[in-house]
């Protein structure tokens, strides 16, 4: 029986906040679990007890030492290990089998070599050479140590994904009883009396659960940064409602991928409260189109009393087992392999892959252009000018077929809004394991400045939202709309930040 395992990655954080991004999605894709201090939710304990418990509960340790120490467990004593040290120790205590990456020596000389002098961190020089040293020794469980660059994170991305399928065949070969099962969410379900339909009495429905168990990178992705999804969600729709009837939107699309999941469903429970939006006839006059399988799913099983919008799977076609998403013809497109530096950079798509995407365009645009309101997501958007180093500014993802998809979505005339999470915003393109949406044929420059358009993420702190927003208005997005402070209220911060070309439509009543 498939087991899915769950993953402890330990590092120092903010030196290393993009690779630690890199071994997660690459966990995902793996069909495991990525566990890290910074998945739980904002206000939840984190002491040393709470990371004990998570670590014991895990069944591979992944570490990441670069060339920073980290932070120490307490500050008063002056050679207290650092959480990194401790989480390491745990993983020997419990016998994890270990995956170590270490900052490549060139790198590791050249980032010392540029920290203040009278720094804490330059004092920690012997300590953090003895503890790279130590972690190169097989202790504990198995160990399997690589090093690593900052600079190439689609080489990280491919040793950690060989590493991690390794280790997992190897407890695999050992007959290790820990993971996940699958099907083990189902059997508890079926105790469960007022779930007596999904039960054994049924089969119907058993099968149909069968069936969604297919999407199980999509379940874990609903539950990364989920108080702040929800928050963002609900910001959005509590300002834009009023407004789908003040501009007389008669389409919503609700692109794939769990944040859109969480927006789609804010609003559905949001209408459900509005009873204007009945009295106005809005629910039989606005079509929902989305390639969303959650999306879908959620219009589908409403009380019928309220649900004669007119909801379609568009483009039409079986839903991705990954991310629950529709691509139609955009899958019959030639998949060209992410781009490495090597590569010739991409300046347009090639001919035949162009004529498929303009077919989709053209349906999408009978359906937007006269309208609509396009919600849709991205892996990350790299907010770089583009240059040698750096030639694909804008949205990227990890699917070609997605990447096309986006591409069509963007160039549609219609107000369209990408929902991210923050520390996606400024999130650098990854070679080799990237796509990136823009190119100089469809710049993004361009998209940001001419097209109706509108960023929209949530913070966890106010002063993460206020250096986010400033950031945002750099980039073009100079019409910001904060969620306020309230009494008693302690976050997330939401944030919509729309260019000109957006904030003009929404604005002016008579367009």
């Amino acid at each position: 029986m498939r087991r899915k395992y769950q993953v402890f990655i330990s590092s120092s954080f903010e030196d290393l906040k993009d690779a630690r991004q890199v071994l997660i999605q690459a966990t995902l894709r793996k069909d495991h679990i990525p566990f890290g201090m910074e998945m739980l939710k904002a206000g939840t304990e984190r002491g040393i007890d709470v990371i004990e418990k998570n670590i014991k509960k895990s069944d591979i340790f992944v570490i990441m030492i670069g060339a920073r120490f980290g932070s120490p467990i307490d500050d008063w004593i002056s050679d207290a290990l650092t959480f990194t040290e401790k989480e390491y120790e745990f993983a020997i205590k419990y016998k994890l089998p270990i995956i170590a990456f270490l900052l490549d020596e060139a790198e590791y000389i050249k980032v010392r070599a540029i920290l203040p002098m009278n720094s804490r961190e330059r004092g920690c020089e012997g300590d953090l050479l003895k503890f790279r040293e130590r972690v190169k020794r097989v202790e504990g469980g198995t160990r399997i140590v690589e090093f690593f660059s900052n600079d190439n994170l689609g080489d990280l991305a491919h040793k950690y994904s060989t590493s991690l399928s390794d280790e997992v065949e190897k407890l695999n070969d050992a007959g290790y009883q820990g993971g996940w099962i699958e099907g083990r969410e189902y059997e508890a379900l079926k105790d469960k009396d007022n779930l007596g339909l999904l039960s054994s009495e049924n089969p119907f429905f058993q099968k149909l659960l069968e069936g969604l168990n297919r999407f199980k990178t999509l379940s874990k992705r609903t539950k990364i940064a989920e108080p702040l999804k929800k928050g963002i969600a609900w910001y959005f729709w509590q300002r834009y409602l009023p407004k789908l009837y003040e501009k007389k939107i008669k389409a919503i699309y609700f692109e794939s991928g769990s944040s859109i999941a969480y927006v789609s469903h804010e609003f559905i429970e949001q209408v459900k409260d509005q009873s204007w939006f009945y009295q106005k006839n809005m629910h039989k006059q606005i079509a929902v189109r989305t390639n969303n399988l959650l999306t879908y799913l959620d219009f589908l099983i409403r009380d019928i009393s309220w649900q004669p919008m007119d909801v379609r799977v568009m483009p039409y076609g079986p839903f991705s087992d990954d991310y629950g998403g529709t691509y139609g013809i955009l899958n019959s497109a030639y998949r060209q392999p992410a781009p490495n530096k090597n590569d010739p950079v991409r300046t347009k798509l090639i001919d035949e892959t162009q004529v498929i995407v303009n077919r989709v365009t053209k349906e999408f645009n009978k359906e937007l252009t006269d309208r609509g309101l396009v919600l849709m997501t991205a892996s990350g958007l790299d907010t770089r000018p583009e240059s040698k180093d750096a030639p694909y500014s804008g949205p990227h993802v990890g699917s070609y077929p997605n990447m096309l998809l986006k591409r069509c979505l963007l160039s549609l005339p219609c107000p369209k809004v990408i929902f991210l999470h923050p520390d996606k915003w400024g999130f650098d393109f990854l070679w080799s394991n990237c796509h990136a949406v823009c190119d100089s044929g469809f710049p993004w420059k361009e998209v940001s400045s001419k097209s109706p358009l509108a960023i929209a993420l949530a913070a966890e702190t106010q002063t993460k939202q206020s250096d986010l927003a400033e950031e945002l208005k750099k980039h073009g997005f100079t019409h910001l709309d904060l969620e306020a402070a309230k009494a008693g209220y302690d976050g997330p911060w939401s944030i919509i930040a729309a260019n000109k070309p957006f904030e003009d439509f929404f604005k002016d009543t008579n367009k």
